[in-house]
Parts: structure tokens; sequence; C-alpha cells
């Protein structure tokens, strides 16, 4: 008999364990579906922000010193005209940054070294660090202050690419965030069309 109780005792500890642990599952579950519905919400919210910005510095001088506009200048003529340049805001997100880099490097093919990367690191130890994570790509990085050459020194904007034409006017400026990576095979195949 005292048998018989145990095992009742047991088959119904059992069960509710069973009950405990099929209520932590479902709800183990519900936590990840609103935490993948919140970052798909927040990757939209991004990909809108980075949609505004590229409006609203469409047709807004980008503000260079004359040291900048003689290098820029200097780049410009001895490329022809067909250079991307990528602006690496400081401080950056490396789930940002990197995948576009990566990206743009994929490209090569049509791009034909024609990236120029932008960094505007405050000192030597921030340029060493990100240097020793892309030299190995054999990368054209210029450091230029974000001072000297930005759309608006009152607000963060984050990172972009932009061409420029012979007269340091910006074209084609698509700011980058990890939430519109899939944009630029568009952006690159629009800006540098494969000849035919």
């Amino acid at each position: 008999m005292i048998k018989n109780i145990i095992l009742i005792i047991l088959f119904v500890c059992n069960m509710w364990l069973g009950y405990r642990l099929i209520n932590y599952i479902k709800y183990e579950q519900k936590t990840k579906n609103i935490n993948n519905a919140l970052d798909i919400s927040f990757g939209k919210t991004e990909i809108a922000k980075s949609f505004i910005y590229d409006l609203k510095y469409l047709n807004q001088p980008l503000h260079m010193s004359d040291n900048t506009k003689l290098l820029l200048n200097n780049l410009v003529k001895k490329n022809g005209g067909r250079l991307l340049f990528f602006r690496i805001d400081f401080p950056y997100c490396d789930d940002c940054i990197f995948p576009v880099i990566n990206k743009l490097i994929n490209y090569e093919n049509i791009l034909q070294h024609n990236i120029v990367f932008i960094t505007s690191f405050p000192n030597e130890e921030y340029a060493y660090e990100f240097n020793q994570i892309v030299d190995r790509k054999n990368l054209n990085i210029v450091n230029i202050p974000y001072i000297e050459l930005n759309f608006n020194d009152k607000e963060i904007l984050g990172s972009f690419l932009f061409t420029l034409d012979a007269n340091l006017k910006h074209h084609n400026l698509f700011f980058t965030n990890k939430y519109n990576l899939f944009m630029i095979d568009n952006f690159i195949n629009y800006i540098f069309p494969m000849d035919n």
C-alpha cells in the first residue's frame, strides 16, 4: 500500500514537472517571438531613418575644410570621377561597419579599387586598431576629422556612402546601417552599372 502511494506521488510530481516544463517552453517561445518582432520593428525603424536622412541631406552641401577639398579633389581627378566614398562615423558599431566593408570588397571587380574609406579617428590608437582589422584587405583609407567633412556637426548621422562630381558636389547619398545591408547590392549596381 505504501508502495502504491509513493508511486502515485511520484506520478503526480512527474505530471506537475511536465506541466511546468511545457509552460516554460511556451513562455520561452512567446518571449522569442516578441524579441524577434521587436528586432524586426527596430530594423524597419532604422531603415526608415536612413531613408529619411538620404532625403534630408540629398541637396544639402557637404561641409568641407579647404584641406579636405584639396585632398578629395585630387582623389576625384586621379580616378576620373569614378569613386565611391564610405564615410565611417566615429564611434562606430562593428556590426554596422564591417558587413558594409565586406560587401563593398565583394564588388571589387565592379569598383576596381575605386572605393575610399573615410574615417574620423581622433588619435592614432583608434586608427591603428581599425587598420589592424581591415589592413589585410588592402583598402584605401583616409582619415578626415568629422568636423572637416560632414553634413551637420550638431547631429550624429551615422555612416554613409556617396560619390562626388568634379565640383565636389555629392551625389548618390546612401546612409548605411546593419538593417539596410541588403540594399547595397542595388545601390552599387545603380552607381556602377556593369558594362554590357
